[in-house]
């Protein structure tokens, strides 16, 4: 899949080497002017300490875990090791990956005190976040849809009325449901039972106690696959949230921004991004999940031109 119809650029090993004056500039003047080192620089320290080490999870499939056999795979790997792989081609050495596992309560500290250069998971891009972090583009749209039964007539989220719907309680999911009802996009009202966690929604859903689960469509699907009885279940409706996922990067770092941008558009524009998830989402996927249709959009108006 490509954007030829936005201008592909078939160069593109031409482009990438005018960030290797820039990077190779930086570490020149960084080496020459020891004291004047800025505290985010990131391309300058992956040169200088000769390591590129990135924050990732490591029981979150399939973005990031161990395999059986205790290798780091995921999809977030998968893009850091593109990241890694132009790194070295603009540096001109060999450059050592290194994988730290982070949580969602420990990125963040972890990037702004310099224990990682970026975070490669699906960390929401929020205002709150953008404070005291720098995000790269979208790389992925996520948010609540539906898990039904496949015999089930629920196609989206204004055939619940009068059914049985689940979520985790006080979550986002419960929120954006309760809002339906209030609105009267789902008339009569649904009865919204609130669950601890996913693995009781589930068990509510498999007994027939209600009958749809929302979550985030990554959670959804993540379920599906791993029931017993897949085929069952099926993941129905358009996004009743929306959540931007970004690549974290330290604060006002704009150098090391670009280039992991520049690496993204790339991937997008030659195709290989689309190859990247359909190896984990795609039908014989760890978590087969379709790219929904906000991804594709904004990956498509995200592609500047060279």
């Amino acid at each position: 899949m490509r954007w030829g119809e936005i201008g592909y650029h078939k160069d593109r090993a031409s482009f990438f080497k005018k960030l290797v004056g820039i990077a190779s500039c930086f570490v020149m003047v960084i080496a020459t002017a020891p004291g004047e080192v800025r505290a985010n620089n990131t391309l300058v320290k992956i040169s200088r300490t000769g390591e590129f080490v990135v924050g990732v999870r490591d029981k979150f499939l399939p973005v990031g875990y161990r395999n059986e056999k205790g290798d780091w795979v995921g999809l977030g790997l998968d893009i850091a090791r593109e990241i890694h792989k132009k790194l070295e081609e603009n540096m001109g050495k060999t450059i050592k990956l290194t994988f730290l596992p982070v949580a969602p309560w420990t990125r963040t500290p972890m990037l702004v005190d310099g224990n990682v250069d970026i975070v490669c998971d699906t960390t929401a891009h929020t205002l709150r976040r953008d404070e005291v972090v720098d995000f790269s583009i979208t790389w992925l749209v996520s948010g609540a849809r539906l898990l039904t039964d496949i015999g089930s007539r629920i196609r989206e989220a204004k055939d619940l009325a009068e059914k049985k719907v689940g979520a985790i309680q006080k979550s986002s999911c419960e929120r954006v449901i309760r809002d339906l009802i209030d609105t009267g996009v789902i008339k009569p009202p649904a009865h919204v039972m609130a669950f601890p966690d996913h693995s009781r929604g589930f068990a509510a859903l498999r007994r027939g106690i209600i009958d749809a689960y929302c979550a985030d469509e990554r959670v959804l699907a993540t379920i599906k696959a791993h029931a017993s009885n897949s085929s069952r279940w099926k993941v129905i409706g358009r996004l009743l949230t929306r959540d931007f996922y970004g690549l974290m990067t330290r604060q006002n770092d704009s150098n090391f921004l670009d280039f992991v941008n520049f690496v993204l558009i790339d991937l997008i524009r030659s195709g290989k991004f689309f190859e990247i998830y359909a190896r984990w989402h795609g039908p014989r996927g760890v978590v087969p999940l379709p790219m929904n249709y906000e991804t594709q959009l904004l990956l498509k108006l995200q592609s500047w031109p060279y």
